[in-house]
Formats: structure tokens, C-alpha cells, sequence
């Protein structure tokens, strides 16, 4: 059974808080992510059919479930997600406490990236049951966290640091080409008439108006996605304002509006942002465009979590400095750049992978128990490793561990440890193998060339292959001064006469570490039976191999804590080994000439599994 992952959606424009993090699990395997679709109350209007939503999930290509037809009791969640702090805002069942009270874990990961002040504001952005009840918060940075502990009743323990999925995005906001002419894209913040906020719409409309009809620019209007709601709630001097500016849109043909659920191409094709305090301030800043901080002493300011805008960005507290800000644009100036990606670097954290992927880990942290259970299996003869997932696995040790202990890449310990089992294992195997310079060795799963490295004085010739191109890629420019080893790339069960070579003799050992968990029994079977056609009687196998102590344990994309990653491995019991060189029988026949433990029990870390070495004939 999957974890079940259910996302409560109702607001198309948040869909970027969802997306990379369903992406991220479904790629796991070991989650079963639903979308469950829910009405959205907001600006005094209830809206119990939630049209937009329904529309962008069909246009997404995304299924989804509307909550009429859902039931707790009958999908049984594991935990879900929410997309916003406000209970009123979604039928009373999925209510935070509601929730809470029924048993139902929940995620919130904050709909925006919150900058305002006043101390209502920070109660909406750190202190509703949303926020107290949760059992995981998922936000953009460590000074983030902070304010969670100084404003949540529950403190920050439940609070993690993963980066916001919103800049998972990036790559979509990144063009290859210039616009003819510089793009404005402007985002009023709504207005809410005779109460002290954050717009700045009713005071620079004017000015954006006389910019769009005087400067060579295309101007976008992308208003608050709450900003027609509270125009048709509150009135005042904004609905006049707004009209005469749709007015003048049907005249101008610079000016356009964007009320599309996604901004991913409002931001791809802006060369700058001009914003109120919202969002959009800090969603914007990774594109490393200029922005314009709109704002007015008439207006609330930012909160402490975004003083940096202060210092780090160009601010308009007038109309003559959105005229100083937009003829810099068409200037192709931005002093002020290497400041804004400092502040991006000290104020976010953005992940290498993407914050989807952080929030994957989080969850499969907490649910490593119940995952286990499906992933790590004793005696399950018919469960098959996925050769993909135990590539991916080498590929991301190589490509994420250039700058590590080469030793670490392929074998899971500390270096120290590393270390003294490499040289532990060189010591007691190099005698039985009784190598020379007429040797010529084949290494099965050579990874980046630890044996090589051993032998390479001996005056031999050497053939490793691995199926990691990433790891034949490190010994290949690691050795290639060394004219007596060639590296390959291919699989253990894919090996050929091609790999011996034209006018050389067959192989005189045969190296095979550590491969054998990584491959299926009719997999062992086909390498070894592949043996009889490149190597010769009297070839010497040397299979190093870790074996199951009691009974066959398989894991399949099992999460390790260690390793930080999911792990494939089939541990055999010793008899197991042997009925699969048995049954190559018919097309090789191989003798035992010594077996014996691998390490002292010092150098084995594992409890269930114990590494042995055997030293085999063809005969």
C-alpha cells in the first residue's frame, strides 16, 4: 500500500505551491497523490462550483476529485495538503480543526511569499489554527522558521526548511531572446477602500497610464487575483480608476491584462517588475530582473522577514521615481543587481533538485516505517529490481559526490571506514589472486576503478565495466595516461567476447564486487553463463558479495537514512549464491576454491547481512 497524499486545491493561481511537490512524489513510487477539488469562498461571494479551478486542472491535464464525492472515511488520507490559512475560505469538514479533530494529518506550505506588516497580518501569516495545528509547515528559509517561534503558539519544531516549490518554477520564467521593445509587468496589490493597506493602485495608476501611452514599453496589468472581488465589495474611487484603465486597453494597444490562473508567462516575458507589497516581491527577485518596491507613506510597510527589500531593491514612493525607474530599464541599467541576488542568497533557500523534492524527503522520513513495509521484504522471491532506479542511484553517488573521497561513491561508509575495508579487503584477496604481468583481469562493475588503482603497477592489462556512465566517465579521465586498461560502459549480464579485444586471449580473472545485489536471478545467471565465452579453464573468479544472514532480504526503492536516497538490493543467503552458479551448469562449470568473511567484525556495519569473499575455477 502507497502513502496517500490528498491536495485540497481551490485556487488555480496557487497551483505552483502543489506542483513540483505531486511531481516530486509521484516520481517516489511510494506515493499515491490525489487532487481533491473544493470550492473557494472568498471577497463575500461564495463560490460553491469553483468554475476557474475546474477549468485550469482539465486544461492541466490533471484528474481530479470534487469533495462531494469525497470522503474521509472512504479515501482514508494518509495526510493532506492545504492551500491557504483561512478556514472560511472551504466548506466547514475541511476546516483546520476540523481536520485536527478527525485524526487527519496536514501540510500547509504558505500561498505566498508573505512580506507584509501590521500585527493582524502576522497573525494571518503565522498564527491561525492553520499554522498551530499543523503537523508539517513547509517554508523558504531558516529566517523563515525564526519568525514562526516568535509568532506561533506552537513554536517552529513542526516547521521545515525545504525552499518554497513557487521558485521550482524558475526555468519556466527564463527566455533565450530580447522583446523588441522593454516589458513592464505591473501587479497592484487589491484595494480596500478607507482601510489602510498595501495598494498603491489608487495613487499610481495615473502614472502608469501616462508611462504606457509616452515610453516604448508593453505594460502588463496583473492585479491580485482578489483585486475584481474587492472592487465589487468595497467600491470607492478604485472602480473608477480601473475602469478608465480598461477603457484606455481597448485603445492602447501596449497595454494588456493578465488574469490567466498561471504567471508563468507574464514573468518569462517582463524585463522588470512593478509591485505593491505582495508575492510577487520576492517570487520575482530569482529571475534576477530589476524590481520596482511600490509603496507610499500613506501605506502599510513590509514585515521583518523582507527589510531586506529596503536595502536590496528600487523603491517608488512617488510618481517621479517610477519615471527615474522605468527610463533605467530602457537604459539597460540595474546597479542595484549584485545587491538583490545577495539578499536572494541570504534570505532563501533554494535546493539543488527543487523544494518539491526537499518536502518528498520530509514525508518519507516520517513515514519510513510504513514505507519499509512495502519496501523492504524478507524471502520475496519474485520481486524484481528495477535496473533503472539502481542506475539513477550510481548516477546521482557520482555526479553528486566529485568533490568526495572517490572511495565513498561506491561504498557506503565512512572514508575512514571506507578506507580500511578497501585496504583490508586488497590485502587478504591480491595473494589468493596471484596476479602477474601475463594477468588479464576483467573487472564487472568497476565503478570509478577502485581495483585498478591496486593493480595498475603490475604491468597487466585491465578491462573494468559498470553501467554508471557517470562512474566510467571519473576513471576513464582519472586513468587516461594508462595505457594498459580500457573502461566500458554496459551491463553486468550484458558482457560480450567484444570485451576482449582483438588478437588477446580470454580473460585470466574476473573481478565481480559488490554486483551481484544489483541484479535479478535470471539476471546472476545470464553474467555468469556470458563468462564461458570470454575466459578460459583455469580462470580464477573472485566474487565479493554481501549475504544474507538468515533469509533473502530484498529491498525495493527502500529509503535509507544513511544514504539519503532510495535503495535497491537483493541480499541472498549463501545457498542462494550457490544454486545460481549451479544453474550455469550446462554452459560453465565453476569450481570453489576458498570462501571466508570479507571483514573482521570490527569492519562490518550491518546486522542482518555479512560480506564474504569466495575464490573461484572454471574448470
Amino acid at each position: 500500500m502507497k502513502i496517500k497524499v490528498d491536495f485540497l486545491f481551490q485556487w488555480a493561481p496557487g497551483w505552483t505551491n502543489f506542483e513540483s511537490v505531486i511531481s516530486a512524489l509521484n516520481q517516489d513510487g511510494n506515493f499515491l497523490c490525489r487532487v481533491i477539488l473544493l470550492p473557494f469562498h472568498h471577497s463575500g461571494k461564495e463560490d460553491h462550483e469553483n468554475k476557474q479551478a475546474r477549468e485550469f486542472l482539465d486544461a492541466q491535464g490533471v484528474a481530479w476529485i470534487w469533495h462531494e464525492d469525497y470522503a474521509f472515511s472512504t479515501f482514508q488520507p494518509d495526510m493532506v495538503f492545504i492551500q491557504n490559512p483561512y478556514d472560511f475560505t472551504r466548506p466547514a469538514r475541511f476546516s483546520c480543526r476540523s481536520l485536527k479533530e478527525n485524526n487527519i494529518k496536514y501540510a500547509y506550505i504558505p500561498y505566498g511569499l508573505d512580506v507584509g506588516e501590521g500585527q493582524q497580518n502576522l497573525n494571518f501569516q503565522y498564527n491561525m489554527d492553520c499554522h498551530n495545528l499543523a503537523t508539517w509547515i513547509f517554508v523558504r528559509s531558516r529566517q523563515h522558521k525564526d519568525f514562526y517561534k516568535r509568532y506561533c503558539h506552537a513554536g517552529n519544531k513542526h516547521v521545515h526548511v525545504t525552499g518554497h516549490p513557487k521558485f521550482d518554477s524558475l526555468k519556466l520564467w527564463q527566455r533565450n531572446h530580447k522583446n523588441e521593445r522593454k516589458t513592464l509587468l505591473w501587479t497592484p496589490h487589491f484595494v480596500e477602500d478607507n482601510l489602510k493597506g498595501w495598494s498603491t493602485f489608487n495613487l499610481y495608476c495615473d502614472a502608469m497610464l501616462f508611462i504606457a501611452m509616452n515610453y516604448p514599453v508593453d505594460l502588463i496589468v496583473r492585479p491580485h487575483p482578489l483585486f475584481i472581488g474587492r472592487l465589487k465589495a468595497f467600491g470607492g474611487i478604485a472602480v473608477e480608476k480601473f475602469t478608465q484603465l480598461v477603457e484606455y486597453t481597448k485603445v492602447i494597444n501596449n497595454i494588456t491584462f493578465d488574469f490567466e490562473p498561471s504567471y508563468h508567462h507574464s514573468f518569462c516575458k517582463a524585463d522588470a517588475l512593478m509591485a505593491d507589497a505582495g508575492s510577487f516581491l520576492l517570487e520575482f527577485l530569482p529571475t534576477k530582473k530589476p524590481i520596482l518596491y511600490l509603496t507610499h507613506e500613506s501605506c502599510l510597510g513590509l514585515n521583518k522577514s523582507a527589510q531586506f527589500v529596503n536595502k536590496s531593491y528600487y523603491i517608488a514612493r512617488a510618481e517621479k521615481d517610477i519615471d527615474d525607474f522605468v527610463n533605467m530599464v530602457l537604459a539597460e541599467e540595474d546597479p542595484k543587481q549584485s545587491k538583490r541576488l545577495k539578499a536572494l542568497d541570504d534570505n532563501f533557500f533554494i535546493p539543488a533538485i527543487g523544494a518539491g523534492d526537499e518536502i518528498r524527503q520530509v514525508l518519507t522520513r516520517h513515514f519510513k516505517h510504513k514505507i519499509a513495509k512495502q519496501t523492504r521484504l524478507e524471502n520475496a522471491q519474485d520481486v524484481q529490481l528495477d535496473t533503472q532506479s539502481v542506475l539513477k542511484f550510481f548516477e546521482a553517488r557520482a555526479t553528486q559526490s566529485k568533490d568526495s573521497h572517490p572511495l565513498t561513491m561506491t561504498m557506503y561508509q565512512t572514508v575512514e571506514l571506507a578506507t580500511r575495508r578497501d585496504e583490508h579487503e586488497k590485502a587478504l584477496i591480491l595473494p589468493k589472486l596471484a596476479l602477474s604481468a601475463r594477468s588479464y583481469v576483467l573487472d564487472i562493475g568497476c565503478g570509478n576503478g577502485r581495483w585498478y588503482e591496486a593493480i595498475k603497477n603490475d604491468g597487466l592489462d585491465y578491462v573494468g565495466i559498470d553501467f554508471s556512465p557517470s562512474l566510467i566517465a571519473i576513471a576513464q579521465e582519472k586513468y587516461k595516461e594508462s595505457p594498459s586498461c580500457q573502461f566500458h560502459t554496459g551491463k553486468a549480464d550484458e558482457i560480450s567476447p567484444q570485451l576482449v579485444g582483438k588478437g588477446k586471449s580470454p580473460f585470466t580473472h574476473v573481478i565481480v564486487t559488490g554486483v551481484i545485489m544489483y541484479l535479478n536471478d535470471n539476471e546472476v545467471i545470464r553474467m555468469l553463463k556470458n563468462l564461458a565465452e570470454i575466459t578460459q579453464p583455469g580462470t580464477t573468479i573472485f566474487l565479493r558479495e554481501p549475504v544474507a544472514n538468515n533469509v533473502r532480504l530484498t529491498l525495493d526503492q527502500h529509503w535509507s537514512e544513511d544514504l539519503n536516497s532510495h535503495y535497491s538490493a537483493i541480499y541472498r543467503t549463501q545457498q542462494e549464491l550457490f544454486a545460481l552458479i549451479s544453474a550455469c551448469s550446462d554452459a560453465i562449470h565453476i569450481e570453489l576454491v576458498e570462501a571466508g568473511d570479507m571483514y573482521p567484525h570490527e569492519l562490518n556495519n550491518r546486522k542482518e547481512t555479512q560480506q564474504r569473499y569466495y575464490v573461484l575455477k572454471r574448470k
